[in-house]
């Protein structure tokens, strides 16, 4: 904080002391000097009243931030004068069984304390963090007024006037250790060193954050090979249908160190991840993460995102789930590319009751960078990201462990805003937790990397389930006025067209429903729609791709019969789901265009062969890690079940092509006409939408008998003239686009 900005606080305080509530103690490190009605311990602060007047507390807010002073909110309380409030700052924002508890905690030595008032839009008090050790507080020295200092025994709800008072011998230090996390094919022995002999280093190998209960440093650190020793975490259940581990798991040691001086910490605290292993540079042909955090936090019974516990907590999304914890990335063999602190949270919805979950990873600036720097994705010139997500493969129904992720990548070519992947390994406190794919998040970060928009207020809609629609970021307003303008306009009108093709892009919209009929995604359109614009008159509505675990299992589905037909007896989605494509659909330009465009993309992107060697290629990088994964997850079963699963997925992709244009073609008729019919010497082909790509044409007598040959290249307006010089009768007219056959009659006189 700046000194200016102290200094005023300062002073604001001391003026408002009369007037208004001041902070009297605050613990940073509550072990032992107060128990909430839970039995719990979190940090606490103490509210004094110092008079004349008894004082309501709604419209006082307390904040650990300066630029964000409405951040916990006082409920209606009455103080009278003299009098002590109690406030847990426990992160669980609640006001239950007589006890208050904020929507923060508080870091010693990092967060300063601020009490804010809406009547004056002012700080009235505010504490600057300084070293108040393990069950020591903070707090005025006569109740309610300077100065502060540091009590040895906290007296919560009562007078400090007369507590122990003690001054912090406290020096400010450094740490660095003898090797770097990485890979090593020997054991050795590692060195911790600090600069102020006055000081201890104490550190973990269980992934605790250390502090001065953790092991006391006092010769080097055995590094070994840990595989042969039973798991710690790797045995707890985390979800339905968990199955322990066959064998012990490859493990990593992680080290957490800290310096600490006066009983709070000198030193930023350094976690380091060591695999020891002779094949080790070769073990892992992929990105390997190591992340790192308090167990409870992972597995506790309270608040361990990681498991159901007592509250189902991996399935709740609230922020009291967000975890501190620590990331390292490292390439195939060893180079350290990513060591820093990040936010974690679990993603996703019903794989959030799976044994393996899906865990996002947000860099904050708060922990020295705000961005994790390294291009991770080859399909993307992105150099950079604010949040990424370890993506868990337990929902993958095609048992591929890649099927959403070759799914965004077929899709990488397109105009459409798809989710960059690659698969990883995961290391989850030292211990091996198996494949994830690395996946970008569909946020406004996103926005912000892969369109550069970032000064504009973005509005994120998202649809899950039957008529549950929110706003993931923004508000609804802009939504709900394209649905409004829709259901007022005649779609058939080439005016009400255009007037919507400056609020959706529509090649994108295209792009995006091709891609979903194409995988036959069982998991859309009644879920896993999302769409975005930045709010402004000149932007238009795009949608992102996301959620493709359910698809290619149903090579013959016809999701176009249900999606042109006006017949709600054959519609098996809510009717809202596909209230914007039905629209569009009923403009011929845009039918037609739509019609073109997957025939275009049915002779590229999604050819048959096309995605064949892409499921080839996802085979051989994912097979060397397969057989390690399914002793960890058994899912699945083992690694000749994956490849029955990946030859299912190339059995589906050599019918699904196929298929789709004998759907179309039925559902949409030939993607061009012929005219004049009956004609003399010449007849045009004029395709309904413009083409890129030649044509042949072949002509043939009713007896089969080919009679005419020719490749054209349609000209601006996707017309072609044919001049034949056939003599009268009937013939058939060949015509071949993007790979495909389509027949007419023609008649010659």
């Amino acid at each position: 904080m700046k000194a200016g900005l102290l200094v005023f606080l300062l002073f604001a305080s001391m003026a408002a002391f009369s007037q208004n509530p001041v902070i009297n103690e605050v613990c940073y490190v509550n072990r032992l000097s107060l128990t909430s009605i839970e039995g719990k311990s979190p940090d606490w602060i103490e509210i004094y009243n110092p008079g004349p007047g008894t004082i309501n507390m709604n419209g006082f807010y307390l904040s650990d931030k300066s630029d964000n002073p409405l951040k916990w909110r006082f409920p209606e309380y009455l103080i009278e004068p003299g009098s002590f409030l109690i406030v847990f700052a426990s992160d669980d924002d609640k006001v239950e069984n007589g006890e208050m508890h904020t929507n923060f905690s508080l870091s010693l030595m990092e967060d300063n304390l601020y009490l804010f008032s809406s009547s004056t839009w002012s700080f009235v008090d505010s504490v600057v963090a300084e070293c108040a050790p393990a069950d020591h507080s903070l707090g005025c020295i006569a109740d309610g007024s300077f100065p502060r200092g540091v009590f040895t025994a906290p007296t919560p709800g009562r007078s400090n006037t007369g507590a122990d008072t003690t001054i912090i011998d406290f020096h400010p230090d450094s740490l660095s250790l003898s090797h770097i996390g990485g890979f090593y094919e020997d054991p050795f022995y590692l060195q911790l060193f600090n600069s102020n002999s006055e000081n201890s280093i104490y550190y973990t190998l269980d992934c605790n954050e250390p502090d001065d209960r953790a092991n006391l440093y006092d010769s080097p650190v055995y590094i070994y090979d840990r595989s042969p020793e039973p798991f710690s975490y790797s045995g707890i259940e985390t979800g339905l249908n968990w199955k322990e581990p066959t064998s012990n798991m490859f493990k990593a040691s992680v080290i957490r160190a800290v310096v600490m001086s006066g009983g709070c910490p000198a030193s930023p605290s350094i976690t380091c991840t060591f695999f020891v292993n002779k094949e080790m540079k070769s073990r892992y042909p992929v990105y390997v993460f190591s992340l790192s955090m308090n167990p409870k936090d992972l597995f506790g019974n309270d608040e361990g995102m990681y498991v159901y516990g007592n509250n189902e907590n991996c399935l709740k999304k609230s922020k009291k789930y967000e975890k501190d914890a620590h990331v390292e990335v490292f390439s195939p063999t060893g180079e350290i590319i990513i060591s820093q602190n990040v936010t974690s949270k679990i993603q996703g919805r019903g794989s959030r009751s799976r044994p393996q979950k899906s865990v996002r990873i947000y860099a904050k600036e708060k922990y020295g960078t705000d961005y994790f720097n390294h291009a991770f994705f080859p399909d993307k010139s992105i150099d950079r990201y604010k949040r990424l997500a370890l993506r868990g493969v337990f929902g993958d129904h095609g048992r591929t462990l890649f099927t959403d992720d070759i799914c965004h990548t077929l899709s990488s070519g397109l105009n459409i805003d798809y989710m960059a992947t690659t698969p990883v390994v995961v290391f989850l406190e030292g211990e091996y937790w198996g494949i994830h794919n690395l996946r970008e998040i569909n946020d406004r970060y996103y926005i912000e990397a892969n369109h550069g928009i970032t000064d504009e207020i973005i509005d994120i809609i998202s649809h899950e389930g039957i008529d549950y629609l929110f706003a993931d970021d923004g508000n609804l307003d802009s939504y709900n006025e394209l649905i409004s303008i829709l259901e007022t306009l005649d779609m058939s009108d080439s005016a009400s067209y255009s007037q919507i093709n400056e609020i959706i892009d529509i090649d994108n919209s295209i792009d995006f429903f091709i891609t979903q009929i194409y995988f036959s995604n069982t998991d859309f359109p009644a879920a896993n729609s999302k769409l975005w614009k930045p709010r402004n008159d000149n932007s238009k509505w795009r949608w992102f791709l996301f959620d493709f675990d359910a698809v290619m299992v149903r090579p013959n589905f016809n999701q176009i019969f249900e999606y042109i037909n006006d017949d709600r007896s054959v519609d098996i989605s809510p009717e809202w789901s596909l209230f914007v494509f039905k629209k569009l659909l009923k403009n011929s330009a845009y039918k037609n265009k739509f019609y073109l465009r997957f025939l275009q993309l049915l002779g590229s992107t999604f050819s048959t062969q096309n995605v064949l060697n892409k499921i080839d290629e996802f085979e051989k990088k994912y097979e060397p890690l397969v057989a390690e994964h399914v002793v960890r997850w058994h899912y699945p079963a083992d690694v000749n079940t994956w490849k029955y699963h990946v030859s299912q997925m190339k059995n589906a992709a050599l019918q699904r092509a196929h298929e789709i244009a004998e759907q179309l073609n039925a559902s949409f008729g030939n993607p061009f006409i012929i005219c004049p019919n009956p004609s003399s010497v010449f007849f045009t082909v004029s395709f309904f939408d413009k083409i890129y790509d030649y044509c042949r044409i072949k002509i043939y007598s009713v007896k089969g008998e080919p009679v005419f040959y020719g490749v054209f290249t349609p000209d601006d307006d996707s017309s072609m003239r044919i001049e034949h010089g056939l003599g009268p009768g009937i013939y058939i007219v060949e015509v071949e686009l993007y790979g495909r056959l389509y027949h007419e009659r023609i008649i010659v006189v």
